[in-house]
């Protein structure tokens, strides 16, 4: 694998996991925080899709085409639930180095995943499937599926990722669901509905 900068290093400590600290701090001046409108549409992007019925949904105020455009989440943000999945959708630049294709990428993602288990900054690490491409209504992309420990209130939580990578234009655009893995059957139906309704014209 090529050497990884330090800028995608520190960029992907904030994707680790179910993504906690970024939801905290990218959702901080969310707009809207509820349970009616579940449909985020963005016809800039040309994407559209529909999260889990009594589901939250989290629109951030600010956005560029490096940041989270939406997610949704059981419970609001802040809960102390200890089950509260999330689906998150995100964008980012498309380059060279981290690939053309969603194949590219998700193979890209999971050796940065690999590098910084052996720096240390992630304590374990369970590729549980393997990037593989798949079809999502007319859209190529990507799935896989891997499991991190973290650090969380003074207590270690085991959490399942299990992601989709899509790329149109000069964009990825990655569509992740994140649980608790001791939860994360549990709810995986919930996120295949949402999955459902993607689309990327």
């Amino acid at each position: 694998m090529e050497k990884i900068n330090i800028f995608d290093k520190i960029f992907r400590i904030f994707l680790i996991g179910s993504l906690f600290l970024l939801f905290a701090l990218s959702f901080a001046l969310a707009q809207e925080q509820n349970q009616k409108t579940l449909t985020y549409e963005n016809e800039e992007y040309g994407v559209k899709i529909t999260g889990p019925n009594g589901w939250y949904v989290f629109r951030p105020k600010n956005k560029s085409k490096f940041s989270i455009q939406v997610m949704f989440s059981r419970y609001p943000v802040g809960s102390t639930e200890e089950d509260n999945p999330k689906i998150v959708l995100e964008t980012e630049p498309v380059t060279q180095e981290s690939g053309k294709t969603p194949l590219e990428h998700a193979n890209y993602y999971v050796g940065v995943l690999k590098y910084m288990k052996d720096m240390g900054d992630i304590k374990e690490l369970i590729i549980r499937e393997e990037p593989a491409l798949v079809n999502i209504n007319n859209r190529e992309g990507t799935r896989y599926v891997y499991e991190t420990k973290i650090l969380r209130k003074n207590r270690e939580d085991n959490l399942r990722d299990l992601e989709y990578v899509f790329i149109k234009g000069d964009l990825y655009y990655r569509l992740d669901f994140s649980s608790k893995a001791e939860y994360f059957d549990k709810h995986k139906k919930e996120f295949e509905e949402a999955l459902n309704t993607f689309v990327l014209k």
